[in-house]
């Protein structure tokens, strides 16, 4: 039989060992998580391709090594040749798929000037009845006139359309790989960005090398090789693609 003070002890004992047990179990109890570090984002990578005709090749050997290596393309700058491959590539053909088409396009198969008649527009075919070379430059009936070239770039354009893998109108964001492609306004000197427009069409005018193929004409701006202006279009990628 307990005393009163046994009672009071038990009662403080049992308290005692409540306030243990609920101190161990705060102890083991897990800290709270802390926010996981978000991961740090990586910068976007824009590749710009130059100009040069044999250097079509060394662009598709760059583009073995990227992938061989995982490195992410972001988006494609290219002038001229770079354009070409840029494009090619920007609308998801394989480099396997390049080395393929390129190793079969030769200079008599690009500067021929028999392509399908069906593949002409009216104008063009007006030019069979024509001189191939014009004497006059500058203005003509308020109108610049420029020597149109060795050939005219239709079977140029025929080629072209080979290396790409979408057909039509195209905004170039909407591409697998974003692209801009660059040529030179013959008229302004200035250099044009392409950011829409044909494939085909837009790759013949950055790589329409003056004296040699006919300038291209977009929207009342005729247009040559962008060689002229931004060979390297580094800059064109800085302001565009990384931001």
């Amino acid at each position: 039989m307990r005393t009163p003070l046994g009672n009071a002890l038990a009662r403080a004992g049992l308290l005692a060992a409540t306030l243990i047990a609920t101190g161990a179990h705060a102890a083991d109890a897990p800290a709270a998580p802390t926010p996981a570090a978000a991961p740090a984002k990586r910068p976007k990578i824009c590749l710009a391709l130059s100009g040069g005709g044999a250097r079509g090749a060394a662009h598709i050997g760059v583009l073995k090594v990227l992938e061989q290596y995982r490195v992410p393309i972001d988006c494609i700058a290219g002038t001229s040749m770079g354009s070409l491959v840029g494009a090619a590539y920007a609308t998801g053909m394989t480099v396997a798929e390049m080395d393929e088409i390129t190793g079969a396009i030769t200079t008599e198969l690009l500067f021929k000037e028999n392509p399908p008649r069906e593949e002409l527009s009216m104008e063009r075919k007006a030019d069979d009845y024509t001189l191939l070379f014009g004497p006059e430059i500058g203005l003509v009936d308020k109108k610049f006139k420029f020597p149109k070239g060795v050939v005219t770039g239709v079977q140029l354009e025929t080629v072209l359309r080979k290396l790409s893998k979408v057909k039509g109108y195209q905004r170039f964001d909407n591409l697998a790989i974003p692209f801009r492609a660059v040529a030179t306004d013959l008229v302004t000197g200035k250099a044009v960005v392409f950011k829409e427009g044909e494939l085909a069409n837009v790759m013949r005018a950055s790589m329409s090398v003056p004296g040699a193929v006919a300038p291209a004409e977009f929207g009342g701006m005729i247009l040559v090789d962008g060689m002229l202006t931004e060979n390297l279009p580094v800059q064109v990628a800085a302001r565009w693609g990384p931001m």
